[in-house]
């Protein structure tokens, strides 16, 4: 009898070998790969490799989250690519979908054939005899799938097998996670470039025509439409004209290039200022005045888009497409982007078009323009935000004739504008400068969003104190202000000002609203640098930390890593992981703290504090002000330390084995990006404890 069960136990072993040695060759291809395609064809070896299966497909859900589409396969028979290399399957029509796609669980069945659940016509095609179904999990939601299949053995599963298959799974849903995020991250960086260099070129152009064609190549390359119309509101308000095309060719034939301003779908979008989307044009009701020219070109979907500046409206893009246009929020912020540099291009032309009727032919029209092509040009070059903002004040003192000029911008956060550049300052109250928003001067035009002009006369609004020591010191009499404007909302105030009373001529006026409109792009453009820096900072952290947990098998170490790289990523914090074990909940890694504080807490019950909580509801909690939190097992610890906020979020694998923490020394409002990095960390620390549990 000794024999027998010894002889079982070292069989029941070297399954679990196998399986660890299966988890240990999936985990590397989580860590490395970059390239879905590539990473998807390896796990699909090494399942085989560790099930014994002669076919493994990988497939993956589609945006609409109703199809899984094929992605890459292993050993399929060449016969059969023709058919299995296009076809999707139907999520909705799967007899496992319950159990896989809801449940997270894997589904077999050793005489497929004759299985209820695979009665879809691929299944029955291809006949064979077992068959096996892993999910692919991300953040709880289904996202893919593999399919194993036996051709001619009859393949059973024990629950020690579809436990570690599930596993795999979970974390083919990391390495799905990093993918995408390493595929959107190059998505970005094409996408800024672009709109970076369409920047440029409104600021730097007096050709509309110019500027309204490239606005609508760009738009359709990287909105993936077919051909992109730029319509503007003639200044009667009462028609619109076809002024750009991104395919001239396409639109050589589109039928009327002049509208009423009520036709259409621009004429919608434009009288409900608000994007339209008609993913069928054919359908009864549909805007589309000319049916004739779809059909000829197999188009069905068209998307429209206000193009406004300052609440003025002043034309539309419309996306013509053959398949319907769903926006993501990366999509939609882009598509507002390009509707901003239109709005602006098209501001710019009109402010033109009325100088040009008011300085015909005069020399200073022309030098008004080369100074303000000069003024894009030098602040679309530079990067830094220090040099950024001093260019700026510079350049509105000198075109504006002005004694002083300055720029505040808005903390979205505190809703406060803080001075960071002034030009030709005597004292340095102005410099330090913070208001409110509906405080002061600054503060009713960050409020209001609309330009203020001042002289010896105005009582309202009525200057705060700080204000008025400022005005006192500088000597100013006049000042005219504009506010920064993207996308509806107030990022800053551009003011110049004169210490005797002349006030700025219409013509500076208009050069100050348009150098406003040039540094909100500049500034917008400087933002979207920076955080694009912040995003491949994060990337390349998680890149890091995936590489720990590929390399290491103590736990320990790896979770030291995680919440090294956390602290990188959120200064002048701290970092601390939790880890469950034994019913109890332990200090396991921090990084951040300083030197400890007698009376601590290092260990608490599930359920107790803040982290007891997440670790039994396995949901996050944030706080922006822990004293708000009347459990908190360490106040007196975050007290002592300075904490003001702080985020807590589960460790999940198949289940809560911890919390990841981090607290900050200033008021924070942790957002959803935040917080889904502090997920994605999360899930690496549960891997890293899971792979540390599984025996080997």
């Amino acid at each position: 009898m000794w024999p027998g069960a010894s002889r079982r136990r070292i069989e029941e072993l070297e399954r679990e070998l196998e399986a660890a040695s299966g988890l240990l060759a999936i985990a590397k291809v989580v860590g490395s790969a970059t390239e879905l395609v590539e990473a998807f064809r390896l796990v699909c070896r090494e399942l085989a490799n560790l099930t014994g299966a002669e076919t493994v497909s990988a497939h993956v859900l589609d945006r609409s989250g109703t199809e899984l589409r094929p992605m890459a396969g292993y050993h399929i028979p060449p016969e059969m690519l023709p058919v299995l290399g296009v076809a999707s399957l139907p999520l909705g029509e799967q007899g496992f979908a319950g159990t896989v796609f809801e449940a997270g669980q894997p589904v077999w069945s050793a005489d497929v054939q004759n299985d209820p659940r695979f009665t879809y016509t691929l299944f029955r095609r291809f006949p064979h005899q077992s068959g096996l179904i892993i999910p692919v999990v991300l953040d709880g939601a289904p996202a893919g799938a593999f399919y194993l299949v036996w051709w001619k053995q009859r393949r059973r599963f024990v629950s020690s097998e579809t436990a570690v298959l599930q596993t795999i799974g979970q974390q083919v849903g990391i390495l799905l996670r990093h993918v995408r995020l390493h595929d959107a991250l190059d998505t970005r960086a094409a996408r800024l470039t672009k709109l970076l260099h369409v920047s440029r070129l409104v600021s730097s152009s007096l050709d509309t025509g110019e500027v309204l064609g490239e606005i609508a190549r760009a738009a359709a390359e990287l909105m993936s439409a077919v051909v992109v119309h730029v319509w503007v509101l003639e200044e009667d308000g009462a028609s619109l004209t076809l002024k750009a095309t991104s395919a001239p060719e396409i639109s050589a034939d589109f039928g009327a290039p002049r509208i009423r301003a009520d036709e259409g779908g621009v004429g919608q979008a434009i009288t409900r200022r608000e994007l339209v989307n008609f993913p069928d044009v054919f359908v009864e009701g549909s805007p589309v005045l000319d049916h004739g020219w779809w059909k000829r070109h197999a188009y069905s979907s068209l998307l429209n888009a206000p193009i406004v500046h300052q609440q003025t409206v002043l034309g539309a893009l419309a996306l013509h497409g053959v398949r319907p246009f769903v926006l993501d929020d990366d999509d939609r912020a882009l598509l507002e982007g390009f509707v901003a540099q239109a709005a602006a291009s098209l501001h710019h032309a009109r402010s033109y078009d009325v100088q040009g009727r008011l300085l015909v032919q005069t020399r200073r029209q022309q030098q008004e323009a080369q100074a303000m092509e000069a003024t894009a040009r030098d602040i679309a070059s530079v990067l830094g935000r220090g040099e950024l903002f001093s260019r700026i004040t510079d350049r509105v003192r000198e075109l504006c004739a002005s004694d002083l000029a300055f720029l505040a911008i808005v903390d979205p956060i505190s809703v406060r504008a803080s001075m960071v550049a002034v030009s030709g300052a005597r004292a340095p109250a102005l410099g330090r400068l913070v208001v409110a928003a509906g405080e002061g001067r600054i503060g009713a035009v960050m409020e209001s969003g609309e330009r203020l002009d001042v002289d010896a006369s105005t009582d309202w609004p009525a200057p705060t104190a700080a204000e008025e020591e400022a005005i006192t010191r500088e000597g100013l009499v006049a000042q005219f202000l504009v506010p920064l404007m993207f996308r509806g909302h107030v990022i800053g105030v551009l003011g110049a000002a004169r210490r005797t009373p002349r006030v700025l001529q219409p013509s500076q006026r208009d050069v100050l609203g348009r150098l406003a409109d040039q540094a909100a792009l500049a500034i917008e453009n400087r933002r979207l640098y920076d955080e694009q820096r912040r995003r491949s900072a994060r990337l390349e952290s998680l890149n890091r930390v995936t590489r720990t947990i590929a390399r290491s098998v103590d736990a320990r170490s790896v979770l030291a890593s995680i919440a090294e790289s956390v602290l990188t990523l959120f200064p002048d914090d701290a970092c601390r992981l939790w880890v469950i074990d034994g019913g109890q909940i332990t200090l396991a890694a921090e990084v951040g703290v300083g030197e400890s504080i007698p009376g601590g807490r290092t260990t608490l019950r599930i359920g107790e504090g803040i982290v007891g909580r997440v670790c039994e509801s396995g949901e996050p909690i944030v706080l922006s002000d822990v004293t708000e939190a009347t459990d908190a097992r360490n106040l007196d610890w975050m007290r002592a330390r300075g904490v003001v906020s702080a985020a807590v979020v589960p460790l999940i694998a198949e289940r809560c084995v911890g919390a990841l923490a981090v607290v900050t020394r200033t008021r924070r409002v942790f957002d959803d990006e935040d917080l889904s990095l502090l997920r994605a960390f999360g899930e690496h620390a549960a891997v890293a404890l899971e792979k540390t549990r599984t025996p080997t």
